[in-house]
């Protein structure tokens, strides 16, 4: 048995077994004692004497243990026996679940068996449905609490994960330490048994009990017994209760029916019925029960009844008719009654079921508008094309909710009433122009402000001889009244022959006994290329209709079991022997008098080629997003990861199973920036077209980092959630490449500081210099004069500190940045100034700044002065290579309405327009190898594209060219971000 896979590990026989085991070790070690030591002879037999009392001492104590453990453990069985018989006997004579679980907790603590009991069970969605229990504490209200909060105690936990029915904890205190009931227990242990039935777990039953009988077998076994009695019995009951409530549904079901329901049994007589069918009787339930027709009704109609009844359980098969019955009020009713054989789960016939509606009304009206049915044109209209007239039958009016006495329909009142003008409107030009099948339903406003309609409205067009458009001719049916739109098409012949032969799906009328074909639609004759004279007359079989036999025989064998034909698939030959793919929907009617089979047929062929082809397609779309060299993922709107492919698992090392949701991703691969990682992508499902997001920064499963350049477009909706790909390129390389060439770019630009440093320093130097001379000249021809040492001193300091200051302006240029900072163009365009003036100035370069702008912009201050000194230093190589007479640099800095603009224009004549678009690329470059690098220009557009987001651009002007910088203003950043 399960219960005892595991072993108990205290019981009076292993106790009895150490305590023997004990002495005999004594003896034996005594002896061995007394030989190696070789004691005196009093001393061996002191030993000897000793050896025996001891063997006495414990065979005495051993024989009271065991008497004593017997008697308790009889004692205790006696009682777990008893509480056993009176819970079978509360399970006996108690229905309500949670009376009976309540009881048998208090029968498990009588005679102190146990301390507490209490029982959790579950329902089928794993909520908790019952708690009780012996014990009122507030601890187990608390306990409550936490069990409706989803929280599980181990004490199930382990119990679930064991290999038995049950578990036990030894040390609450210490195992259970989040367990409202951990110090209840005492020096007991907490024990919990499984509520299992037919593998289903009910629930769980928890016992406080003390430690000697956690594991004894006998009384696991009785345990074993009871849960399985306790579950058994929360079986039955909710299978009664279950019974119970389905008999409850089923009689407020037909109840609430109009139409008269009753069933008869072999003999005839009434077994059941509901309250119309009372009313029409004119009797209650129980004065209907048991009885017969000729109990119930005058002899001609009871016989009318039976006969009827008799000819359908001879055929075993369902039959219908309409009849004129008297109710107990005198009024008579036009009733169309279909009776079938009851059927019991071995399909033997036990009785018969009617069902009887009110066909009353349907029927009057039928007979007053049959005699119009030639004049009426209901829900019918016409487009004369030529003039633009419409023409509307009164049904047409009166559904468009237009006065009757309107001759035209008005073409601007229909479309103030249609909903979907467009494409009502498209699908018409569409019939008229291109012949396409016009077949809508849609909705309109009536103009007499009735509620909205839904219509249905079939359509086509008349031609001349020259294939001209003259009239359109269509039928309306109101549907949102369905079973009335239908007695009306009835009513109305021509209406209906109008339907029968528009509509696009095949219909076959055959004659159930015979199964000659009555009549098909036009759509037959279309699609299956016979003519209605070639097949009327002519079953299906003769006219070799059916593609394979077999598919008749089910066929026949659904329509004649179930009475109906619902969606099935099948196979057709068209005359010229190709095949097509229809489903199919059949049922019974009754013309005429006769029973006839109505099969309306869809033709499903290019639905089924096109759904393997989309099949196909989509197979193949799998393919490639899972080969796709990029990282692709698809993920929707409820934070669901639909798929993403090899290269994404590759490069991140997460399986799509680590990362199967939005959430999961980003606080897996943005650990520090996950709040505003999964803000960007929410915003992704708002999207119209696809969006370049820029590079993030990925943490990939091992603790690397990698650079993915991000771009989102919307797929649509799947499963009724907008839908998302991103796609990604890793462009780590390419970050670490654009890091070498800055890297190469900052020791280019240093050399070229190192000129400048070269050129401001020349100056200052001379000046020193010729002032220590004059002061060694003075010194030397004895004529040192203190106010002129005194002068030449100071100058000496001015060109010092002019060194000095020269110094900590080059190095605060290559200081790095470590954060972006809000800035002033003005002000960053004065420190690179401050750098390459000297420059400048050496070789006559004018320099007018013009200052228009007092907004701020986002940036790192040394990396933009890098660009500025690399455009400006490229304008001054120019101009002086040119040679160009007066040499000016112009920089103006102005606002748009989004960025600041820095343009830095120089008179040298412009760029070649053929070397303007190579500009920035790297290592181009058109000075020679000792003095261009071909880097300067290329850094300055990774710095300013890539780093701060902005643009930077070339162009030439009237005298020279210029290079414009554009930086998003600060304002406008924040609130696109």
């Amino acid at each position: 048995m399960k219960a005892m896979n595991k072993k108990v590990t205290s019981s009076p026989f292993r106790i009895s077994f150490i305590y023997a085991l004990f002495a005999g070790m004594w003896i034996i070690l005594s002896d061995t004692l007394i030989e190696s030591l070789h004691l005196s002879h009093t001393l061996s037999s002191t030993i000897q004497t000793s050896k025996g009392l001891v063997f006495v001492i414990v065979t005495t104590l051993l024989v009271y243990v065991l008497t004593n453990r017997f008697s308790k453990t009889n004692k205790r069985f006696n009682s777990v026996l008893s509480a056993m018989r009176d819970i079978n006997q509360l399970i006996l004579r108690e229905k309500d679940a949670q009376k009976l679980l309540s009881g048998a907790c208090h029968i498990l603590i009588s005679n102190n068996i146990y301390k507490d009991a209490r029982i959790i069970t579950f329902d089928n969605e794993n909520q908790i449905k019952y708690i009780v229990s012996t014990d009122t504490s507030d601890a187990f209200n608390a306990f409550k609490e936490k069990l409706i909060q989803s929280w599980i105690p181990k004490c199930i936990k382990q119990t679930l994960s064991g290999d038995t029915f049950y578990s036990y904890t030894k040390n609450t205190l210490q195992n259970c330490e989040e367990c409202p009931l951990k110090s209840l227990y005492g020096d007991t242990s907490a024990f919990t048994l499984e509520l299992k039935y037919k593998n289903q777990i009910y629930g769980f039953l928890n016992l406080s009990v003390e430690k000697e009988y956690v594991q004894d077998d006998y009384e696991l076994l009785m345990l074993e017994e009871v849960s399985r009695d306790i579950t058994h019995a929360l079986y039955n009951i909710e299978n009664e209760n279950r019974i119970s409530n389905l008999q409850e549904l089923y009689n407020n079901m037909i109840d609430s029916i109009d139409n008269l329901i009753f069933v008869k049994d072999t003999d005839f007589n009434y077994i059941a019925c509901n309250t119309a069918f009372e009313k029409f009787v004119g009797k209650d339930k129980n004065n209907i029960i048991g009885k017969n027709d000729y109990d119930l009704f005058e002899h001609k109609t009871a016989d009318f009844f039976r006969e009827h009844d008799k000819h359908m359980m001879l055929g075993n098969e369902s039959l219908s008719n309409f009849e004129w019955v008297t109710y107990p009020d005198d009024s008579r009713r036009y009733l169309l009654t279909v009776k079938s054989p009851l059927l019991n789960s071995q399909g033997k016939v036990i009785g018969l079921v009617g069902n009887s509606a009110d066909f009353t009304e349907q029927n009057h009206l039928y007979e007053l508008l049959q005699d119009a049915q030639s004049l009426a044109k209901l829900g019918s209209w016409e487009y004369i094309v030529e003039t633009g007239k419409f023409w509307g039958s009164d049904e047409a009016k009166r559904i468009f909710g237009l006065p009757m006495e309107t001759e035209f329909f008005n073409i601007k009142f229909i479309q103030e009433c249609i909903l979907e003008k467009e494409r009502v409107g498209q699908a018409f030009i569409d019939l008229i122009e291109k012949d396409v099948p016009f077949d809508l339903e849609f909705e309109i406003l009536p103009m007499d402000g009735s509620d909205r309609k839904t219509l249905s409205s079939i359509a086509k067009v008349e031609r001349d001889t020259d294939a001209t458009a003259k009239k359109v001719t269509g039928s309306l049916r109101d549907i949102t009244e369905q079973e009335k739109a239908k007695t009306q098409l009835q009513i109305s012949n021509d209406k209906f022959e109008k339907a029968f032969n528009n509509t696009p799906n095949i219909i076959v009328l055959s004659n159930l006994h015979t199964g000659k074909i009555y009549d098909v639609n036009a759509s037959f004759e279309l699609i299956l290329g016979y003519k209605k004279e070639d097949v009327v007359g002519k079953t299906t079989f003769e006219i070799d209709l059916w593609h394979d036999i077999q598919d008749r025989k089910k066929y026949i064998e659904s329509f004649t079991r179930n009475g109906l034909v619902d969606g099935e698939v099948y196979k057709f030959n068209t005359k010229g022997k190709s095949l097509i793919t229809a489903r199919v929907y059949a049922s019974l009617v009754h013309i005429d008098e006769d029973d006839y089979i109505l099969a309306v047929a869809d033709d499903i062929t290019e639905k089924e080629k096109n759904l393997k082809l989309l099949e196909e397609k989509k197979r193949e779309l799998e393919t490639i997003l899972q080969e796709a060299p990029n990282p692709i993922m698809i993920h929707t709107q409820d934070g669901k990861v639909l798929l993403v492919n090899k290269i994404w698992e590759q490069l991140s090392g997460y399986t799509y199973e680590e990362i199967d949701t939005i959430e999961k991703w980003t606080q897996k691969a943005y650990p520090h920036k996950m709040s505003i990682a999964k803000k960007g992508i929410s915003q992704l499902y708002a999207l119209h077209q696809k969006k370049d997001e820029g590079v993030y920064e990925i943490t990939t499963k091992n603790g690397d980092t990698i650079f993915w350049q991000f771009s989102s477009a919307p797929v649509g909706m799947i499963e009724g959630k907008q839908t998302v790909i991103s796609s990604a390129m890793d462009i780590t390389e390419l970050k670490n490449k654009d890091e070498m060439i800055l890297n190469q770019s900052r020791h280019a630009a240093m050399g070229e500081m190192i000129g400048m440093i070269a050129h401001q320093w020349r100056q200052p130097l001379s000046v020193i210099s010729m002032n220590v001379n004059n002061i060694l000249l003075n010194i030397a021809l004895d004529d040192f004069n203190a106010i002129e040492a005194e002068k030449f001193s100071r100058d000496i300091l001015e060109q010092t500190a002019h060194l000095s200051k020269t110094i900590d302006d080059f190095r605060n240029f290559f200081k790095p940045d470590k954060e972006i900072s809000k800035v002033k163009m003005q002000n960053v365009l004065e420190d690179t100034f401050a750098i390459v003036k000297d420059s400048l100035t050496n070789n006559t370069i004018e320099f007018t700044p013009s200052y228009e702008s007092e907004s701020e912009v986002y940036a790192y201050t040394r990396e933009l002065m890098q660009v500025f000194v690399n455009i400006i230093n490229n304008s001054k190589d120019v101009l002086v290579a040119k040679k160009i007479q007066k040499p000016t640099i112009r920089l103006r800095i102005y606002d748009d309405a989004k960025y600041v603009n820095t343009e830095i224009c120089d008179n040298g004549s412009g760029i070649d327009e053929d070397i303007l678009q190579k500009i920035f690329d790297p290592y181009f470059t058109t000075k020679d190898e000792k003095t261009g690098t071909g880097l300067g220009l290329y850094m300055s557009k990774i710095i300013v594209e890539n780093h701060l987001e902005g643009i930077i651009e070339a162009y030439n002007k009237t005298d020279g060219a210029c290079l414009r910088v554009r930086l998003l203003k600060c304002e406008i950043k924040d609130r696109l971000t």
